[in-house]
């Protein structure tokens, strides 16, 4: 993993996964599912420690102002402008464990 900077805030839509990491493809699968034409836009992983000591885990898409209508079973956050632990992975379909980052920006 390395630090990224994220230079401004960004927009993003999410699904959170019931379990992880066996709940990750669904997750993703249901956001594109919910909203097929942000399929082009850039994906994330996002994970955070939670009081049960496991692992909360949500699959997001980056979204304009014209894309911010909260589908049912999504919801919006915001990736705050800061210095993030990162690891991009390529072709992330065949790489979904890997996704178990804190951050992590996904290519097609």
């Amino acid at each position: 993993m390395k630090k990224i900077s994220v230079a401004k805030d960004i927009t993003l839509l999410c699904r959170k996964a019931q379990t992880f990491p066996e709940g990750v493809a669904e997750a993703f699968q249901f956001l594109e599912r919910a909203e097929p034409e942000l399929r082009i836009n850039t994906f994330y992983g996002l994970s955070r420690g939670n009081d049960k000591g496991g692992i909360d885990y949500w699959a997001a898409v980056e979204v304009k102002a014209e894309h911010q209508n909260k589908t049912e079973g999504l919801e919006l956050k915001t990736l705050k402008a800061g210095t993030y632990a990162s690891k991009i992975i390529e072709d992330f379909r065949s790489h979904i464990p890997a996704s178990s980052v804190v951050i992590a920006k996904f290519l097609y």
